[in-house]
């Protein structure tokens, strides 16, 4: 799928619904890894998959506080 076909996909509500109560469900999971890992360089990788969920998140429902 090239950028132009992913800026402009379209879904009903459900999936849409669906589609963010698995990046939301994400999230959750990263935050909870995120307190158990002892390791430094796992602990940064997966901060910064977290804010990419997170700008994810925002983009997706802009009016809910992510």
């Amino acid at each position: 799928m090239d950028v132009k076909s992913r800026q402009q996909l379209t879904l009903a509500k459900d999936e849409w619904d669906l589609v963010i109560e698995l990046v939301e469900r994400e999230q959750k999971e990263l935050h909870a890894e995120i307190h158990q890992t002892d390791s430094r360089d796992y602990r940064a990788k997966i901060t910064q998959r977290l804010d990419l969920v997170d700008r994810l998140l925002k983009f997706l429902c802009p009016d809910r506080v992510a």
